[in-house]
């Protein structure tokens, strides 16, 4: 596993151009050390590289004595191998989108502002204008059509179907188990403890791998997490479902200790 960051500055507002010539930016920061990107625009340019946790206030530190007027944003994502996979006994992975306008299952905390998705399985549309097997619908939570839904109860456990359109071709992806509140490690920017009201973690950023308490997992191949309010899935079960889609991909692990 690798834990990679890229480094943004802009004009600012955006998309108002850089305050001085981008070849006298890249100069400057070539000098500190830092190779900034020509991206072939004066509005922007980018760093990237593996993340270390002080490039970013150094950055910041040569922006403000050179007194430009930019805005300097920071994005951290880690980036799994083979291997990772293989030692994971659980992994997150990435549904083919749907959009339903009438439906929006998202609200937020009233202490922290941290959103959360809170499915109401009673919900149901008249159709879905889909014919893929696997979906995820406004980003939100899962769809499966009915021919997997057979193939999933009779091979896997962990999980559970309401109906989602009243044509019966589609079923909301549900799980019964629960693998409780992330387990906090070193892998976050700006953690300041638990939100008393909704209990989670309260950070700036969050760059995984997610970990678990694995005393909470039964060893379901389904199984809800809810820093996501999302599914994880076993190695079977994702061999399971790429048999309905071939495109399907993993986008992430978790781990249980």
């Amino acid at each position: 596993m690798e834990i990679r960051e890229s480094i943004r500055i802009e004009g600012t507002p955006f998309p108002k151009p850089l305050p001085v010539p981008l070849d006298v930016i890249l100069r400057t920061f070539s000098q500190h050390g830092f190779r900034f990107e020509d991206m072939g625009s004066n509005r922007t340019t980018m760093f990237s590289a593996l993340y270390d946790p002080g490039r970013l206030s150094q950055i910041e530190k040569i922006v403000e004595a050179e007194r430009w007027e930019v805005r300097v944003t920071q994005s951290v994502w880690p980036v799994f191998d083979d291997q990772d996979y293989e030692e994971a006994p659980l992994w997150t992975v990435n549904f083919p989108d749907l959009w339903v306008d009438e439906i929006d299952f998202s609200s937020a905390c009233g202490e922290c502002g941290r959103k959360r998705i809170t499915v109401d399985t009673r919900v149901r549309v008249s159709e879905v204008r889909s014919g893929k097997p696997l979906l995820s619908v406004n980003g939100q939570f899962q769809i499966v059509a009915a021919r997997v839904t057979s193939a999933i109860a009779g091979t896997l456990s962990g999980a559970c179907f309401h109906p989602f359109d009243d044509q019966g071709r589609y079923f909301y992806l549900n799980s019964e188990r629960d693998l409780g509140h992330l387990i906090v490690k070193e892998e976050v920017i700006g953690y300041t403890g638990h939100c008393s009201q909704c209990g989670r973690p309260k950070f700036t950023m969050f760059f995984g791998p997610l970990r678990f308490a694995k005393s909470l997992w039964q060893g379901d191949d389904i199984v809800h997490e809810s820093f996501h309010d999302g599914y994880s899935f076993t190695p079977d079960a994702f061999g399971l479902l790429r048999t309905f889609d071939r495109t399907l991909k993993r986008n992430g692990i978790a781990l249980l200790e």
